[in-house]
């Protein structure tokens, strides 16, 4: 049995994917995606170019073109239907990206098995209406995302697997701490899982960058660990 395994922390600015392809049980291959958000915002004009890091391949997406969200107002003034259609044509354009590495991934490896795991999210009990408004839209981006993998992999005969443990569970997993912070995250990554072989150039200066990048290879070894002991 050959399983490709993708660990996904969805973001609309940064998400980070962890593919590895797992044969008899042995991690034969492991690739990093990181997927940024342009907004076309540059002052000089010129493409936008995010930060390079050996072994890590970065994507960008824009937002689509087709549909503005301003186009699918009845009503300009009314704010709030203004920022919903503006989040769901953002998971759109996300959304696409992210599919458009997951096929690449499996016409490349062509395994017998996908399985995916992605973050659950819990509702915000407090922040007010902005931190609702960023976890309804990452449901939303989820939802997408499973949708397109369920459709895809139901149209190549591709067995599926999904799984979408809390953080908390994760962190749990990865550091034996489910209260982890983002700089011990990484501390583990790189102490514990020999992250400096995986991504050579990386630092603890580099936490804000790679974060989504080492909570989506947490991510990888949850649903790894997972498979093993259904066995």
């Amino acid at each position: 049995m050959k399983s490709l395994i993708i660990g996904i922390d969805l973001s609309f600015n940064s998400t980070g994917m962890t593919n590895s392809l797992v044969e008899n049980d042995i991690a034969s291959m492991m690739e990093f995606h990181k997927i940024v958000f342009d907004d076309e915002s540059n002052i000089s004009g010129k493409p936008y170019t995010p930060k390079s890091i050996p072994n890590l391949n970065v994507h960008t997406y824009t937002l689509t073109r087709t549909f503005k969200p301003l186009d699918l107002c009845i009503d300009d003034t009314d704010l709030n239907n203004f920022e919903q259609l503006k989040t769901t044509l953002r998971a759109m354009s996300c959304s696409n990206k992210i599919c458009q590495v997951i096929v690449s991934s499996v016409e490349k490896f062509k395994p017998d098995q996908l399985v995916v795991c992605i973050e659950n999210y819990i509702m915000p009990s407090f922040g007010g209406q902005n931190s609702l408004k960023t976890v309804s839209g990452l449901i939303i981006l989820q939802g997408f995302v499973r949708e397109f993998i369920i459709k895809y992999c139901s149209k190549i005969s591709l067995t599926v697997k999904m799984l979408t443990p809390s953080p908390t569970s994760v962190k749990l997993f990865f550091c034996k701490d489910g209260q982890a912070e983002k700089d011990f995250m990484l501390y583990t990554f790189i102490n514990e899982y020999d992250g400096k072989k995986l991504l050579p150039s990386i630092d603890y200066k580099d936490t804000q960058y790679i974060n989504d990048v080492v909570d989506s290879f947490a991510l990888n070894w949850y649903a790894y660990s997972k498979m093993l002991k259904t066995k």
